[in-house]
């Protein structure tokens, strides 16, 4: 009957309201649930170079999340954050929340805008901060207790050539520093070594005494132009005498951008020879066992060292050991590449060895090795190059011997 169908239909009309207040239910139970968003600093108006804390606070959750501070780093260092969730019960009620406490260093001063910053669905209301500048007074005390240098060993280098970095941090007496020195800088398009170790000593400047920290890195750019090795910054503080009142102040101390000119390959310099920029190139070769007389079918060892003053040890190309086939035959065994950067620069090495066995008796000349290069220091290409010898060999030849005018030109220098 007609009665019938409308109690059918509210009857379902109420299973599906039913059904979707429990779909609604369990879909706030599975997602994260934020209430209120809150946000306070420690201080409303604070000095040049101390910092302040900014509370972000999260009610009705004990889920923490990980926070984007990108809008921050405009005008304030990110100095640390803290992040605690609590809960606790009042007159039998459940209270739980998150709070997120922000440590920020202005980076400039003046009335600085503290943006707001994204928790889940909800945001913090922004908050502004005035940044009070130090006294001139106060600066040139602070640039006199604390301060870098930075050094590097040229602002004109060539592509793949090395430049020295040092870089060092002077402090005085009463400086408290809160983070150790940064390594060794990322630079892309360029191969970075640190030279020995982080050293510490002390220093004078202007008849003071300084706490000084060193360090140095080889940088081989590996493109010409324009190449920028990035600043760096600590954290410390220092104890200021104002107005007869003694405080303590936090200090962020950094070095600025340094830029070298990295110039190309020179024009003069042979397109087929194999580019080689350093300060000093040194060539030895010698074969073993050394004997005065050798016999056919001995086994020899011949080894030729590159060694290289202010570039890698992988730079130095490898050499061909020309000799006739009809005196010798050539083993020759992978290189063995090293680079020694203990000192106060890049010192590279190659050593090339063979098994070498003659094939004939006499007077066997093992020719010259030779190398061209381009000397940094003097601005100019050299070749270097390690003599020859003559190997005395006698017995029986295992193979027919070279006909004497072929003798007579092995036995010419090798041309570099």
């Amino acid at each position: 009957s007609g009665r019938q169908s409308v109690v059918i239909a509210q009857r379902s009309q109420a299973y599906l309201l039913t059904y979707a207040l429990l779909l609604l239910s369990l879909t706030a139970l599975s997602a994260p649930g934020y209430g209120a968003v809150s946000a306070q600093l420690s201080a409303q108006s604070i000095d040049e170079l101390e910092t302040v804390r900014l509370n972000i606070k999260v009610t009705e959750t004990r889920q923490a999340t990980t926070l984007d501070l990108a809008s921050l780093e405009k005008d304030f260092h990110v100095m640390n954050v803290n992040t605690m969730s609590q809960s606790r019960y009042v007159n039998g009620r459940g209270q739980s929340w998150v709070e997120y406490q922000i440590t920020l260093q202005p980076k400039r001063t003046g009335s600085l805008l503290i943006p707001a910053i994204q928790v889940g669905n909800e945001a913090s209301p922004s908050l502004e901060l005035l940044v009070n500048p130090l006294s001139d007074q106060a600066r040139q005390a602070i640039d006199q207790l604390v301060f870098f240098e930075n050094e590097v060993s040229s602002e004109r280098v060539y592509v793949q050539a090395e430049i020295v970095l040092t870089r060092q941090l002077l402090y005085s007496q009463g400086v408290q520093l809160y983070s150790d020195l940064p390594g060794a800088p990322e630079i892309d398009n360029a191969v970075v070594l640190t030279l020995g170790e982080t050293t510490s000593g002390t220093t004078e400047r202007n008849g003071r005494t300084y706490g000084v920290i060193q360090q140095r890195y080889a940088l081989f750019p590996e493109e010409s132009g324009q190449f920028e090795i990035p600043g760096i910054s600590i954290t410390a503080s220092v104890r200021l005498t104002e107005n007869g009142r003694v405080s303590r102040k936090g200090v962020r101390i950094g070095t600025d951008t340094v830029t070298v000119t990295v110039m190309p390959v020179p024009a003069q310099y042979p397109k087929d020879k194999p580019w080689l920029p350093a300060r000093e190139v040194r060539l030895l070769q010698v074969v073993t066992p050394e004997n005065k007389v050798h016999n056919v079918g001995d086994t020899l060892q011949h080894e030729l060292l590159i060694d290289i003053s202010g570039n890698v040890g992988s730079k130095a190309p490898p050499l061909e050991l020309l000799v006739d086939d009809r005196q010798f035959r050539v083993y020759p065994a992978a290189p063995t590449i090293n680079d020694d950067t203990q000192g106060s620069s890049v010192q590279g090495a190659r050593l090339q060895t063979n098994s070498l066995v003659p094939l004939q008796q006499g007077n066997l000349a093992m020719p010259e090795a030779a190398l061209t290069w381009w000397d940094t220091e003097t601005d100019q290409m050299r070749i270097t190059t390690a003599p020859g010898e003559i190997l005395s060999v006698v017995g029986e030849a295992l193979i027919p011997a070279p006909p004497e005018e072929d003798q007579q030109m092995l036995s010419k220098p090798a041309q570099p």
